[in-house]
């Protein structure tokens, strides 16, 4: 499953690799920045943009 997120409050993208619980790993990606990095960062800090929809349980989990 592929989803891509916009972290709130910052200009970076990501697209997730993996999720643990409340927390995302994203390969994110800065306009204007060549390479991408990787970062965790909890559900909540994130804004989903396009992909895969998430499963119900997960956005009810994150907007809690």
């Amino acid at each position: 499953m592929t989803r891509t997120y916009k972290v709130i409050g910052k200009e970076e993208y990501g697209v997730e690799l993996e999720r643990s619980g409340d927390l995302v790993r994203l390969r994110t990606h800065t306009p204007g920045w060549p390479f991408p990095s990787e970062c965790t960062l909890p559900r909540a800090a994130l804004v989903w943009i396009c992909g895969d929809p998430e499963p119900a349980e997960l956005v009810e989990a994150a907007t809690a």
